[in-house]
């Protein structure tokens, strides 16, 4: 009996979160007009894509990925980019790791051309993740230095904190404790 009670309350919890984002997406759904190519609409792809991440991720790669096409076909580099990160993203949380790994290269590539620093950062933390997943140790240690890098120079202490922890992740996997 205690059993189906706490699940009862699990799903009582669940629901109104599920149909909040349901409702988010419903709404944002609403705004976009299939006919028009612009950078909001490709932002309102984006939004849905990241919204959708936690509940339906083929959904979620189809905007991302029709939002890459409107991006590429309006030749936008910061859309372009944005859609390659959260391709990149969403193939990360399958664990398809080669293939985020590719899309968070193109979308770095990018955001350097933009020099959009806080985005480079976080894109190389994301980088570094999947090349660890891969046991890619040097390029992982690589990038994860990259990101220290960039938080010294933006002075942003979580970067060069999130940057330390994965390159200290990277030195106990590959047994150099003394490094």
């Amino acid at each position: 009996m205690h059993h189906r009670t706490l699940l009862l309350i699990l799903v009582l919890l669940i629901l109104p979160v599920s149909q909040a984002r349901s409702q988010k997406v419903d709404s944002l759904m609403a705004l976009r007009d299939t006919t028009l190519i612009s950078a909001e609409q490709i932002d309102l792809q984006l939004q849905v894509a990241y919204i959708l991440s936690t509940t339906d991720i083929r959904a979620a790669l189809v905007h991302a990925n029709r939002a890459l096409k409107e991006a590429d076909e309006i030749g936008s580099v910061r859309w372009t980019a944005e859609a390659k990160l959260a391709i990149g993203t969403l193939y990360d949380f399958l664990g398809i790791n080669v293939d985020a790994a590719e899309y968070l290269v193109e979308a770095l590539a990018s955001f350097e051309e933009l020099n959009d620093s806080a985005k480079q950062a976080s894109t190389m933390m994301q980088i570094g993740n999947n090349y660890f997943y891969l046991k890619q140790f040097d390029t992982a240690l690589k990038k994860f230095s990259q990101v220290s890098e960039f938080g010294r120079a933006l002075n942003d202490t979580s970067l060069i904190i999130s940057g330390l922890n994965a390159t200290a992740a990277v030195y106990g996997n590959i047994s150099k404790m003394d490094s």
